[in-house]
């Protein structure tokens, strides 16, 4: 059975997460309703990450089999008018048979935005603190969770939680055009893990705790040590790895 794949963009603000809702509008259901008028048979898609409601993605990638061979550039023309602007399919073409999104992933990039500012545009996308912590301080904070963990404390209950081992192979801080953007990859990440690794990186630099402190937390498992999510509008799913590529160079990319 002919297998593809999607690479898709949307903005997370417009839909209550990923994941197929009664009664809402999510990204998998948007997608699903308009293959499915397409190919006229019911088509189930599998994403690499189930985003949260309100968190964005860059380079989400999606798969799906069918029983026949498509006119893919005709598909996704007709996936893009069937939904709204606020979600758009970058690529859709034929993948080797044993691919799916979710379980050949071998990596998922993401970014955090911090907003140095209360300017509406830029808390339109990012966690508006202006008066964040200094880079420093969350560099430091941050050097903790770089490695392969139980990651229990930085999670929030989900059927995943019974795997809490995931290998975060890198994590920093950098500076930006408004404020700071934290960039995470790892193999996989539980339910709210990142956005609540945020908000406990930005607690502990700010009361001048370090590593230390963060790997305090981490070493509990215990969810009531962390900190509260940070906001879901300031996340994005920048990209996911696969071996080989796919694809080789964003048709978006500078």
């Amino acid at each position: 059975m002919p297998v593809y794949r999607l690479l898709v963009e949307y903005d997370g603000a417009c839909f209550h997460g990923w994941q197929v809702q009664p009664q809402v509008r999510t990204v998998q259901g948007e997608l699903e309703r308009a293959l499915t008028i397409l190919a006229r048979t019911n088509v189930v898609i599998a994403a690499a990450g189930r985003t949260d409601r309100g968190v964005h993605a860059r380079g989400q990638v999606a798969s799906f089999a069918f029983d026949e061979l498509i006119p893919t550039d005709r598909w996704m023309r007709g996936v893009n008018g069937i939904c709204g602007p606020d979600l758009r399919v970058h690529l859709l073409e034929e993948a080797p048979e044993d691919f799916h999104a979710r379980h050949r992933a071998r990596w998922r990039l993401y970014r955090y935005r911090i907003a140095l500012t209360r300017g509406p545009l830029a808390r339109a996308r990012s966690w508006s603190l202006p008066h964040a912590p200094g880079l420093p301080r969350l560099r430091e904070a941050c050097a903790s969770v770089v490695g392969r963990h139980d990651f229990s404390a930085f999670a929030n209950a989900s059927p995943d939680a019974a795997e809490p081992v995931c290998e975060v192979q890198s994590a920093e801080w950098e500076a930006s055009a408004e404020g700071y953007v934290f960039t995470i990859r790892g193999d996989r990440f539980l339910y709210k893990m990142v956005r609540t690794m945020v908000g406990t990186l930005v607690r502990e630099a700010s009361r001048g705790g370090g590593g230390e402190a963060v790997a305090a937390v981490l070493d509990s498992r215990d969810r009531r040590r962390a900190a509260a999510p940070a906001p879901a509008w300031g996340l994005t799913l920048e990209a996911v790895g696969y071996d080989p590529p796919w694809p080789d160079r964003p048709p978006f990319a500078g």
